[in-house]
């Protein structure tokens, strides 16, 4: 005859201990996410992005507009006419109307025209020793990957802000007053962003570097073919038409990537 041993069956799990595991389970899953999310920010990875057929001069390669640095900004250029309606609009209108597209995200088709003379050298008062890219670098890869902003964009709009805009000094203490109309580390003008949130919500560094990245982002939407000079001229000016020497030193800044990072 077979013999069987029975055994106690186990206790109910208490309620709370199942509600704890489910808690920490989807807490796992959210940071699993996110930590691909960094990985692909990182790599610029794309599944869905084609690559260039076999028997072409860059066969096997990324094709543009899918990752890698020739497609950073691809998932926004859409071709549209040059038919940029504020052009004709003065420039505290153009800078309005330009500012409320932003904030939108899409909407609008700024242009802004190549300059060849804008000057991309460093200026005599940009500090390299000031640049707080290096302080923020993970708070700039979060954001990046929430926002789905190329985090070296942000990382150069970062550091032309602090190594130009610290006012001999002045401008962090200025900040830390209140009393300043722009604010450090992206040097957002409080006044004309409140819409992203307060001021004392923009001191927060993280909110602030995120508030950067969705002017970015916003900029972008607005642009047929985006790149690094032209974000950079509207970022500092809205109501710019033609790329400036901040756009054009962007551009270089962007190339070199002379930030220190941990």
């Amino acid at each position: 005859m077979a013999h069987f041993e029975f055994f106690d069956a186990p206790p109910e799990v208490p309620a709370e201990q199942v509600r704890l595991r489910a808690e920490i389970a989807a807490q796992s899953f959210w940071l699993a996410g996110a930590k691909l999310a960094l990985l692909a920010v990182k790599t610029n990875f794309n599944p869905a992005q084609p690559r260039v057929p076999a028997g072409n001069p860059a066969g096997g390669q990324w094709a543009p507009g899918g990752g890698g640095r020739a497609g950073r900004f691809s998932n926004h250029q859409t071709k549209r006419p040059k038919s940029d309606p504020t052009l004709s609009m003065t420039s505290k209108e153009r800078d309005s109307a330009r500012r409320a597209d932003v904030l939108k995200g899409e909407g609008g088709d700024f242009f802004v025209a190549p300059n060849p003379s804008a000057n991309p050298n460093a200026p005599g008062y940009e500090d390299p020793s000031k640049s707080q890219v290096g302080i923020y670098n993970k708070e700039i890869e979060l954001v990046a990957a929430r926002e789905n902003v190329d985090p070296d964009l942000i990382r150069t709009i970062m550091y032309i802000e602090t190594t130009h805009g610290q006012y001999f000094g002045i401008g962090p203490l200025a900040d830390a007053l209140g009393i300043s109309k722009t604010i450090l580390p992206m040097n957002i003008y409080a006044s004309l962003w409140g819409k992203l949130g307060s001021r004392s919500y923009l001191e927060i560094p993280i909110n602030n570097i995120t508030a950067g990245a969705k002017i970015l982002k916003g900029i972008i939407g607005n642009l047929a073919e985006p790149s690094v000079a032209v974000v950079a001229t509207l970022y500092n000016a809205l109501d710019a038409t033609s790329v400036s020497d901040y756009g054009a030193r962007a551009a270089a800044v962007y190339k070199a990537r002379p930030w220190k990072t941990p």
